[in-house]
């Protein structure tokens, strides 16, 4: 064989290899299930490939087969427990797993986990118990000993709540696919996300099950925010796509993106060129392989760059956080590693820089987390090089015993958007606005003039009943200054005054707030007696106003809303009209 012939031969067989190590799950899911038999051969590739969607799905058709199994009772639960569905489906399994004379103990760290995971942290802390009581080897990342420090921690948290108010970002945000990494810029008018839907890759789901992520946004306006959009293809390709950091102005994010099979991955800025992106230009930093990189955080003035890569460390194997500053050139310098007191032997990683320019925010598996990575806060001082200090728990229900990677902050600190598993949600991760509520928020003020229902000032009635009165009390009040010249008669005076004088007419208009969630009256307001004008201080919260007034039917005004954003109208004119009765 010639040179020439070999060298095609061993091209062809390469390209085969090639082609045939990166076939997708997806694509040897259809030729297996188009086999009526379930294969355990498939049920363990997709554990390899953490598809757990048609993990499930086969060992349960494996488990239906061959109920005594145990390996295929274990994988029913295993798959459970790493779906964003039900976790708390992969306890009955466990437990009757483990209730089997023939069972591998080990499966003890899974139901405890379960159990940390769904917040029955007593229950979880007596499995790991029992898990180190038999002496199990444990190869676990998180050992179970840092696992009944998480549940430590967690019942701390959970008996010193954090004040928040959390809701669901609505169905214009989530769908019944995953939605995470929410960005906000400091006045909460924008916001990015990724998605893995259908939409994101024409149907084709990739190895671990999922669609490959995009990128999309929406703004906010009118009182609530649009119907999503996604970026177009000079963001979004047919790779996957997934977005960090939105800069507090919105005009640039963070974007990293790989490739289908998992070996080119690259991190990318894009920056906004009027009322769209441009094409994203690519992120290096000195001496580092980027393709370790896992998360970027560029400080609010450009000048400072903050990532999670591998620990510097040979005799650890976990993500560290370094920093980068930007040279005189426009490249990022050889990273530093910041020192133990915010990496610890645990992963921490998603750097944060929020509007205030004081205040960092990274998440960690370490530190005081409750479970997996928790978000943590802190304070960053930056001269020659960046210093953090004072890192504290962000503190639940923010945090959960899951993972708790990024969060997103406006200007004010007091409102925040993140994405996690929660009750009541549209299916697997979305994406939630929080509201600290010991931030104070800002107040808005309801003012206007109050009417009859021929639109007349109700004062200026008032004014006009009053001139009448003043004419009618011409006599009167000269008799009264008549007697009040003579001293010895001042007390008779104001005997005469008082009663033969006609009383003026008052405004005399009560208004009343009431709060409609607690059913309780707010504040003390009153209506100018000169002008008919009124004005109403109201923080956030949903109100009923009731304006009445002797001679006139109560007006109320039903189911007042001032939102709790700092992006609104703070004024809200507001003219009443009363019907006489």
């Amino acid at each position: 064989m010639t040179s020439f012939l070999k060298n095609i031969f061993l091209f062809n067989k390469l390209l085969l290899l090639f082609i045939f190590a990166t076939v997708s799950i997806s694509a040897y899911s259809q030729h297996i299930s188009e086999n009526k038999n379930p294969s355990k051969i498939y049920a363990k590739y997709c554990l390899k490939f953490n598809n757990y969607f048609a993990g499930l799905n086969e060992f349960e058709r494996l488990l239906e087969a061959k109920p005594n199994d145990n390996y295929y009772l274990w994988g029913v639960a295993y798959c459970h427990l790493n779906l964003n569905i039900d976790k708390s489906k992969a306890i009955p399994f466990f437990e009757e797993l483990l209730s089997r004379h023939n069972a591998d103990q080990a499966a003890l760290y899974d139901l405890g986990n379960t159990y940390l995971q769904t917040n029955n942290i007593d229950k979880a802390e007596e499995i790991f118990l029992r898990y180190l009581k038999l002496g199990i080897k444990d190869d676990h990342i998180i050992t179970a000993k840092r696992q009944l420090e998480y549940i430590a921690n967690a019942r701390e948290a959970f008996n010193n709540p954090i004040n928040v108010k959390i809701t669901n970002a609505g169905e214009y945000i989530n769908s019944e696919y995953p939605e995470f990494n929410p960005f906000i810029d400091a006045n909460e008018e924008f916001i990015i996300f990724s998605q893995q839907s259908p939409l994101s890759s024409h149907k084709q789901r990739h190895d671990d099950g999922y669609f490959p992520s995009n990128i999309y946004y929406s703004i906010y306006k009118a009182g609530k925010w649009k119907r999503t959009k996604r970026f177009s293809t000079i963001v979004n390709t047919q790779d996957i796509e997934t977005n960090g950091f939105l800069s507090k102005d919105a005009s640039y994010f963070y974007i990293y993106r790989e490739d289908l099979v998992g070996k080119n991955k690259q991190h990318f800025l894009s920056s906004k060129q009027g009322r769209s992106f441009k094409k994203p230009h690519e992120i290096s930093i000195a001496s580092i392989e980027m393709r370790d990189v896992r998360s970027i955080a560029i400080s609010n003035n450009r000048k400072w760059l903050i990532f999670s890569a591998p620990s510097a460390n040979s005799d650890r194997n976990d993500l560290d956080l370094f920093y980068s500053k930007l040279g005189p050139t426009g490249r990022w310098s050889k990273p530093q590693s910041f020192d133990t007191t915010i990496n610890t032997i645990y992963d921490e990683s998603f750097p944060y820089f929020p509007p205030n320019d004081a205040v960092f925010v990274f998440a960690s598996k370490g530190h005081n987390s409750i479970g997996g990575y928790d978000l943590f806060f802190s304070e960053i001082t930056i001269d020659s090089i960046p210093h953090i200090s004072n890192i504290k728990n962000i503190g639940y229900p923010v945090n959960t015993t899951m993972d708790n990677k990024t969060i997103s902050i406006n200007n004010s600190g007091r409102y925040a958007y993140i994405s996690s598993l929660r009750e009541g949600g549209y299916g697997d991760l979305d994406i939630y606005r929080i509201v600290f509520e010991d931030q104070k928020p800002l107040l808005t003020v309801i003012h206007g003039h109050i009417f009859n229902e021929d639109s007349i000032k109700i004062s200026d009635l008032v004014k006009a009943e009053n001139i009448l009165i003043d004419s009618k009390n011409i006599n009167a009040k000269r008799k009264y200054n008549r007697l009040l010249r003579k001293r010895k008669d001042s007390t008779a005076a104001k005997r005469y005054y008082a009663k033969n004088i006609i009383p003026y007419q008052k405004l005399q208009i009560k208004i009343a707030v009431i709060n409609k969630e607690t059913n309780k009256a707010v504040g003390n307001f009153i209506v100018k007696e000169n002008t008919g004008a009124y004005n109403i201080v109201l923080s956030p919260g949903k109100y009923n106003v009731i304006f009445s007034k002797d001679g006139y039917f109560d007006k109320t005004i039903e189911s007042i809303i001032i939102e709790d954003y700092d992006l609104r109208e703070r004024n809200i004119e507001m003219d009443i009209f009363m019907k006489n009765k």
